[in-house]
């Protein structure tokens, strides 16, 4: 931990800077039972309300730019069903991805809303590849440069972010674990689930 100590009216403050949680509790713990008067700050403590506010003002933008990307998807497409499906494999990466969080207890933070936003741009577009495969009628090798290109651009994406996730760096790892997870569930939704769907709505 880092130290200085300040001077003020004669009287000497001595300030700690202590990074690990853990060694604060046991500093609290020996002081308590001592006469020396000190105070405690926990700064993320002390800004939960205001990245609480935060996290709410980002959801609530983040569902309207969902909604307002479906549209323009559904208008350029002429199709609501097109639009729906070309959106579908961002859908489930999000899904993927906050629920992987919250099942292992984390909290969702400013990391984890730039992997939403980093997952939904990225799985739009392996929408966009598979639907306009499927609807544009592609033969057997075009479909299968298609479906090459989405691999190899979420090999690369997973390999870059992949690398992040086994961090030491909680920032980092919540980066890296959330890609990690929406990367793959959005690549196996345009893998499995939209050919399957798609194969008895074409004809």
């Amino acid at each position: 931990y880092k130290k200085s100590i300040i001077e003020d009216k004669g009287t000497f403050y001595v300030l700690l800077h202590i990074s690990d949680r853990k060694i604060s509790s046991k500093i609290d713990d020996i002081l308590k039972s001592t006469d020396v008067k000190y105070k405690i700050f926990d700064v993320m403590k002390a800004s939960e309300s205001g990245l609480y506010r935060f996290g709410v003002l980002t959801f609530r933008i983040f569902i309207i730019a969902i909604a307002v990307i479906l549209i323009l998807l559904s208008i350029v497409q002429k199709s609501f069903i097109k639009g729906f499906f070309t959106i579908l494999p961002a859908i489930m990466g999000l899904l993927a991805s906050v629920g992987f969080t919250t099942i292992t207890g984390n909290k969702i933070n400013i990391m984890h809303f730039t992997s939403y936003i980093l997952i939904f741009g990225i799985g739009v577009d392996y929408g966009v590849f598979m639907v306009g495969a499927y609807y544009h009628k592609f033969d057997k090798d075009h479909m299968n440069n298609t479906l090459q290109s989405i691999f190899v651009c979420a090999l690369t994406t997973l390999a870059g972010f992949g690398v992040l996730a086994i961090s030491s760096s909680k920032a980092l790892y919540s980066l890296g674990s959330s890609m990690l997870l929406g990367i793959v569930f959005a690549m196996m939704t345009s893998f499995i689930f939209i050919p399957t769907i798609l194969k008895k709505l074409v004809k």
